[in-house]
């Protein structure tokens, strides 16, 4: 085990007791990997009986309050699929697998749910570190996925956090 994916490991661990109860008995996975040509600062991967949170390495220069807000992220994502009905589940998945607007959805409620749990600020400062590692092509595609800076700055002071 690296030295950087015990300390995402702690960070999440500390996450979820503070912030995310019904994760507590969650089995998550962290593993810091490169995937392929993809672009990315984490991925969540869920499966019924357990997560899995692939870390780009590019993430170990990021500052720690940008780490706390990048896993409230993922765990957020987790949190809401875990807090659906099996239904729900359903409906997502196919929205999500097979439409741009699920991803974009699920994304956008993610940043929405780290808002409210408190990581607002660090959010918008993640959001600007992250913005330094894309090319403004690969922003303009990220702007349609997650919130853009005016709109965390929005949903802060909706949220009063």
């Amino acid at each position: 085990m690296n030295v950087y994916r015990k300390e995402y490991q702690r960070i999440v661990s500390n996450l979820i007791r503070k912030n995310f109860p019904l994760l507590r008995k969650k089995v998550i996975f962290i593993s810091e990997k490169k995937l392929f040509n993809l672009k990315y600062s984490a991925i969540t991967i869920y499966f019924i009986f357990f997560s899995w949170i692939i870390v780009h390495p590019k993430v170990m220069r990021y500052a720690k309050n940008s780490l706390n807000a990048l896993f409230v992220h993922e765990l957020a994502h987790i949190d809401l699929i875990v807090n659906m009905v099996f239904i729900d589940k359903l409906k997502f998945a196919f929205r999500w697998l097979f439409t741009k607007k699920g991803k974009e959805d699920f994304e956008k409620d993610a940043d929405r749910l780290t808002i409210k749990k408190g990581y607002g600020k660090d959010r918008l400062k993640l959001r600007k570190e992250s913005e330094k590692t894309y090319t403004r092509q690969q922003l303009k595609k990220m702007r349609k996925g997650y919130l853009s800076s005016k709109q965390i700055k929005y949903y802060i002071k909706k949220f009063k956090k």
